[in-house]
């Protein structure tokens, strides 16, 4: 595949969740594909299905800006890095997202989702429970850098 094929199928599945039409997102899979997220590993279309209506449900409002390198090809894989905005449970969220895709026969083949679940977690905690434990889990994982 060209490189600008490859960039225009992530350009376009991306553009589809944003859209929030799941339909047209999942036609960008193969039947037997596999979509591994920091969250777990989704094989075949009815459970990516599930991950991207459960994605769709908890991020309102997403939103896709590439940055940093964008979008590069070759051959049949592509990789971009992007910034997801929106907001969970009503507070507004930003992180960094890396995907690295494999096509084949036109159609993604695997997608390997990269984001740091911690960062979310520190912007959408809401009350001082929920925010001293993230915190918490934070600061521990900090140790040192300081």
């Amino acid at each position: 595949m060209s490189e600008d094929t490859v960039q225009g199928l992530i350009r376009s599945f991306l553009s589809s969740l944003e859209a929030k039409n799941l339909d047209e997102a999942l036609s960008f899979f193969a039947d037997d594909a596999r979509f591994v997220s920091p969250f777990d590993t989704f094989t075949g279309k009815e459970e990516i299905r599930g991950y991207l209506e459960w994605t769709d449900e908890t991020i309102e409002d997403l939103r896709v800006a590439e940055s940093g390198v964008g979008v590069l090809a070759n051959e049949n894989k592509g990789i971009i890095e992007h910034e997801f905005t929106g907001a969970v449970d009503g507070i507004d969220v930003q992180f960094l997202v890396v995907c690295l895709y494999e096509f084949s026969g036109g159609r993604i083949r695997e997608v390997r989702q990269v984001f740091d679940r911690l960062e979310v977690a520190e912007q959408a905690a809401e009350g001082w429970l929920p925010k001293k434990a993230v915190d918490a889990v934070a600061n521990n994982l900090r140790k040192g850098l300081d």
